[in-house]
């Protein structure tokens, strides 16, 4: 399942989700074709909403050929890069973002609360993203403007468009690096390369790329409860139609438990009540 979630700098206010099943093979993966299908499934959405669209991605999506193509459809973007992946062109050598952007000075600090992460989770998710404990951690930030290059091989699937077309040799971008210099003994560093369409010229713009990063985070919140709080998985559901019918039903309560525990998080003194409409809270007292 592949969903597409909408939700402001500061709050997440509202979603939109779309589903899409692809066959295997072609120019794209299958986890390719989901990005580009999501993607432009919530551009088509949002397209009349009188606000600015940001998409916000993780590594998955930071690759050449899905940011080449979002810049030439003139979407705004927030996507996480791994950390080895993209490359630019400093003078004759052909470098890593973190290597690009080695000498350049840091523009400031930010606190973020991290939450943890428990080591009984399988192996990929351990790789990807190591056990740790909630803390408090102090992250450091710089930015830079780079000229991505387009991979070697003309083979690879990250040369093409999602219509099979040849990408341009370089990709103007601009690049956040946010590091934890100083991580406690024992516990892994926070290291982002946020690669973006948004200014970047100032301290103010830099968080507010970081800002927006950060609000990716509600879709994990998201699945979180569809998946815990609503047992989804356990029910193994095998068809599609079955699956349709299923989410239907539980993702409306998912996105009440996500909404609760934003609003416990941000307006702690609030009531629950104010959440939820006069006639849901009618229902609930009814059960």
């Amino acid at each position: 399942m592949h969903a597409a979630l909408a939700a402001s700098r500061s709050s997440a206010d509202r979603n939109e989700a779309a589903q899409f099943w692809r066959d295997r093979g072609g120019l794209y993966d299958n986890e390719m074709q989901r990005w580009h299908d999501g993607i432009f499934a919530a551009a088509e959405k949002l397209l009349h909403c009188g606000q600015q669209v940001v998409h916000v991605g993780d590594r998955e999506l930071g690759r050449y050929n899905m940011l080449a193509w979002m810049a030439y459809l003139n979407m705004n973007f927030v996507v996480r890069a791994s950390l080895d992946q993209l490359r630019t062109m400093v003078g004759k050598l052909r470098l890593t973002l973190p290597d690009a952007l080695a000498e350049a000075p840091w523009s400031g600090s930010v606190e973020a609360e991290l939450a943890s992460r428990p080591e009984n989770r399988s192996g990929k998710a351990v790789k990807s993203h190591p056990s740790r404990r909630s803390r408090k951690a102090v992250l450091s930030f710089r930015s830079q403007a780079v000229e991505l290059t387009r991979p070697n091989h003309k083979e690879s699937k990250e040369s093409y468009n999602p219509l099979g077309q040849l990408l341009p040799d370089n990709l103007s971008i601009s690049v956040v690096e946010v590091r934890e210099l100083n991580p406690p003994a024992g516990e892994p560093a926070v290291h982002w390369i946020l690669v973006t369409t948004l200014p970047v010229n100032s301290v103010a713009a830099q968080l507010d790329v970081i800002r927006c990063y950060r609000r990716r985070w509600i879709i994990e919140e998201f699945f979180r409860a569809l998946k815990q709080g609503c047992k989804f998985e356990r029910r193994q559901i095998e068809s599609a139609q079955g699956l349709l019918v299923a989410l239907a039903m539980f993702l409306p309560v998912a996105w009440s438990l996500l909404r609760l525990q934003t609003a416990a998080t941000e307006t702690p003194n609030a009531r629950w009540q104010s959440l939820f409409a006069k006639p849901v809270l009618t229902a609930i007292r009814r059960l």
